[in-house]
């Protein structure tokens, strides 16, 4: 059961105080209790669970990613010092006759000072294995600066590690600096608000997630309008850190370029046109394991 209401985590993917309707108060608090011991068994004695919420029985470390663009599966956290992951694929892509896999996102706590060593078993069975090669992974405490770490890729047996000692006692580390959805929703806020921007809504996802195209200047005869959007793929966060960078220079009133541009062409910019993959943490598709777009770019990179 999945729900927003009341939802408390506690290392299960959700401890809800809520009641359906027709369920005693007594047979709800039964199945609460039965739920937070549950819950409270798994983590004391280090089970893992694969939908990427795990503790370690030595040193108490802990694993989440069961977030906005979370993703990671945990195969064994026995030893602190030699933790073994999978990168959880996206849904099968019938276009590319595949289930695609790269991104990665996940939290791990009580880890200050500790010498972690992280095993992705699957990283050879990943969509661009050869891009692991010289690939070092990125890591943040505060979710804004991000910084890379060591990492090696085996190619005899296929598995990337990553090596870090962190400072804090959490840290993030993510396939590439996370561009999440709820910051994505915090661009179209703060971008729609300024002068001579529009917000179009032109639709929404199949998990119900908005369609967002901000439009910049007035279209007239003989004005190009020019289109840019980003995130068809929703492991290329990059895009979307670009589309941020040119959002902010075009509404810029002191930018004499941007005023230029703006008053001989109307430009039209989506910046996520994937929010489900994003929220989901998929590297290539939708919630349906589709490529958003023409089929034709399923192979593009």
């Amino acid at each position: 059961m999945r729900a927003s209401l009341g939802m408390l985590q506690v290392g299960s993917r959700a401890a809800l105080h809520w009641r359906p309707h027709g369920v005693s108060k007594a047979s709800s608090f039964k199945a609460r209790q039965c739920l937070a011991q549950c819950v409270a068994a798994r983590w004391e004695t280090g089970a893992t669970s694969p939908n990427g919420v795990g503790k370690s029985l030595e040193g108490g470390v802990y694993v989440n990613s069961y977030y906005d663009s979370g993703n990671i599966e945990i195969e064994d956290m026995g030893d602190a010092s030699d933790i073994k992951l999978r990168i959880h694929p996206d849904p099968f892509c019938e276009t590319d006759n595949c289930s695609h896999a790269m991104w990665f996102n996940f939290r791990m706590t009580n880890v200050a000072g500790k010498a972690l060593k992280l095993h992705f078993s699957n990283a050879g069975q990943c969509s661009f294995p050869a891009a692991w090669q010289g690939y070092q992974a990125c890591a943040s405490y505060d979710l804004e600066h991000w910084f890379r770490v060591p990492t090696q890729y085996n190619t005899d047996s296929g598995v990337l590690t990553i090596e870090h000692t962190p400072e804090c006692d959490a840290v993030q580390y993510a396939y590439f600096a996370p561009y999440t959805y709820n910051r994505h929703r915090q661009l179209i806020a703060r971008t729609q608000a300024k002068p001579g921007v529009k917000l179009l809504m032109i639709g929404e996802t199949l998990d119900g997630h908005d369609l967002n195209l901000l439009q910049l200047g007035t279209p007239g005869p003989g004005k190009p309008n020019v289109w840019i959007i980003a995130r068809q793929h929703p492991g290329e966060p990059m895009a979307e850190w670009f589309a941020d960078g040119l959002l902010e220079r075009l509404t810029n009133k002191h930018d004499a370029v941007a005023r230029h541009l703006l008053r001989d062409a109307c430009v039209y910019v989506m910046p996520n046109v994937n929010p489900d993959g994003t929220w989901r943490g998929h590297l290539r598709t939708n919630a349906a394991g589709e490529h958003p777009g023409n089929p034709q770019d399923a192979h593009a990179s």
